[in-house]
């Protein structure tokens, strides 16, 4: 199925438990990876606040995975991840037995707002949002945008100038199913009247609803359908008022979406895969701006629960888990190429699975302000509990490729004021790209030297990635410069 399996880990399995007997190495460093709740967990979200703190909202159960008995709590890290505390909890009370699907986001004034499904009895869910203003330390409830009969689900925020908040959701009722999308400007207090983006016919139809910030202050949401096996896009120029006609996108599956965007640059990509399913195709539809056409392709074909972010040098960033053999594998992969090529993909952590279909949205990927990629994840090797993995965008394996003898070679390495490539002959089409470790393209030649050398008299010292298009293949590899 794939051809690049590089594991940074050497592990064994006894029962359910995974042991690491020679920690990851990633550009001479270990891996960070730490426990962030012993909870048993259902699903999660995490965000970077401005100050750098890190807050997570945990969907768990005292049940294992028993969606009957779900609960919220909030966890914070001020010391970059490397530990945490337990700050709120959202817990059954009055008429609401259950708490669930918590997504987060933050204002441009740092205000953190949680939007949580709160389930009384029957077939009825509302959504409130909860709001810290301190960083994360306390929290209160900010507002109630809905509070009807129906079942209000698949609820994602975005926050955006001080005191604005905008959301989309599904609601079932059970048919039909319907696409909303609300906002609030006196920080999630009072709600516009929900305008419909879609309406299903047909129960439970809708799925998903997944909303970002595209370039030029677009707000994009993407969702999916059941019924026709469809993944909708649509996007407002002017902050939810309007919006533009829905494009299709070409998936053939009912889907979970995610959009992947940044505010700095035009492309864009939606990820989809079935929901609550372990052997789900991962699609993913990208273009070069809201106005092109989109091109789709599959990245992988027995997989789930997948998340994207664009750095800040526009390159992608994927992370989703693939399954066989009774494991799961927690895989990581990138494009510098807006998501027409994606490289070298990496299994981060591998465990025995032991999670069940309940299992939901599990892992929340983030650019933290130091240009590392913070994952944080459901870990099935410990009952379920949630864990952070830091590592440096652009991951690569740095064992040569041992099938391929013919395949260019860099040397010296580490190197002083030069390096050479080995096995490129005259007249093969050749195309170098070097990145430093955190995705920012620092050179782009279609060309080396006579002799193949690469001159790094500018370069400042650290470790690099260079990609090199040889004959219609790629190859990656990194280098020190001295």
């Amino acid at each position: 199925m794939k051809t690049l399996f590089a594991f940074v880990c050497s592990i064994i399995f006894i029962s359910t438990n995974f042991f690491c007997i020679n920690p990851p190495v990633l550009y001479g460093q270990e891996y960070e990876k730490t426990l962030v709740s012993k909870d048993v967990a259902i699903e999660l979200d995490a965000v970077q606040t401005k100050k750098g703190t890190f807050i997570a909202s945990v969907m768990y159960t005292d049940k294992s995975e028993d969606l009957r008995d779900c609960q919220v709590k909030f966890y914070r890290s001020s010391n970059n991840g490397k530990s945490w505390d337990s700050v709120y909890s959202v817990l059954a009370e009055d008429i609401y037995l259950r708490n669930a699907d918590p997504f987060m986001s933050i204002d441009s004034e740092g205000n953190i707002y949680v939007i949580i499904m709160r389930l009384p009895q029957g077939f009825i869910s509302h959504l409130w949002v909860y709001k810290s203003t301190d960083d994360g330390l306390s929290w209160e409830v900010a507002g109630k945008p809905v509070t009807g009969t129906s079942f209000a689900d698949y609820a994602h925020v975005l926050g955006g100038n001080p005191g604005e908040v905008f959301a989309a959701y599904t609601e079932y009722n059970p048919s039909p199913s319907i696409i909303y999308f609300t906002n609030s400007t006196d920080y999630a207090q009072t709600w516009t009247t929900p305008k419909i983006l879609m309406k299903f016919s047909g129960n439970f139809a809708a799925v998903g609803s997944d909303i970002r910030w595209l370039k030029g202050n677009k707000i994009g949401i993407a969702f999916g359908d059941y019924n026709h096996q469809s993944t909708y896009f649509t996007y407002s120029n002017d902050f939810g008022k309007t919006w533009e006609k829905l494009v299709d996108l070409p998936t053939i599956t009912y889907t979970v979406n995610k959009v992947i965007a940044n505010k700095d640059f035009e492309h864009l990509g939606v990820i989809s895969h079935n929901p609550h399913k372990q052997n789900s195709q991962i699609f993913f539809s990208y273009t070069d701006d809201v106005n092109s056409t989109w091109t789709t392709k599959i990245i992988e074909n027995s997989a789930a629960y997948c998340e994207g972010i664009i750095d800040n040098n526009g390159n992608y960033h994927i992370v989703y888990n693939d399954f066989d053999n009774g494991q799961s594998h927690l895989t990581y992969t990138y494009s510098t190429d807006k998501g027409k090529t994606f490289y070298n993909t990496q299994r981060l952590f591998s465990s025995s699975y032991n999670g069940s279909s309940n299992v939901g949205e599990y892992q929340s990927l983030i650019l933290g302000s130091d240009n590392k990629i913070y994952l944080t994840y459901v870990d099935w090797s410990d009952k379920s509990s949630v864990s952070q993995i830091v590592f440096p965008p652009m991951l690569i394996n740095s064992a040569p490729d041992k099938e391929n003898d013919n395949a260019p070679m860099i040397f010296p390495n580490p190197a002083d004021d030069y390096i050479r490539i080995k096995n490129i002959n005259d007249g093969e089409n050749c195309n170098v790209e070097i990145y430093s470790v955190d995705g920012k393209l620092v050179l782009q030649s279609n060309f080396v030297n006579s002799d193949n050398s690469i001159n790094l008299e500018k370069f400042i010292p650290g470790a690099y990635l260079i990609q090199i298009k040889l004959n219609n293949q790629t190859f990656i590899e990194k280098f020190i410069k001295k």
